[in-house]
């Protein structure tokens, strides 16, 4: 696939699929890349930002049902290169203190 055919997919056909299947989701953001800004810079082609109002909601709300779960990654082999999404799990933001 090409990042344009990456970009077209996700957001066209995977991110309705993503707002149908995550019943859970309270926010759901698609950031294509477009460029890098340093050489170094790891190859994505896209991030994606899913907001869970709970914990629970993402324990046991992420997918529909099994169906859901089997379609969502029938999805992704379609327009990811790797085997499963790379993720970072964040809770609620606490209080901002300066670093140092």
């Amino acid at each position: 696939s090409t990042p344009a055919g990456f970009a077209e997919h996700w957001t066209t056909r995977h991110a309705p699929l993503a707002l149908r299947r995550h019943v859970g989701l309270a926010d759901y953001h698609q950031y294509v890349v477009r460029d890098t800004l340093t050489a170094d810079t790891p190859e994505i082609d896209g991030v994606a930002v899913l907001g869970f109002l709970t914990r629970a909601d993402f324990d046991t709300r992420f997918f529909d049902s099994d169906e859901g779960r089997a379609e969502i990654m029938e999805d992704v082999v379609r327009f990811m290169d790797r085997p499963g999404p790379e993720g970072t799990l964040v809770g609620p933001p606490g209080p901002w203190s300066p670093p140092g």
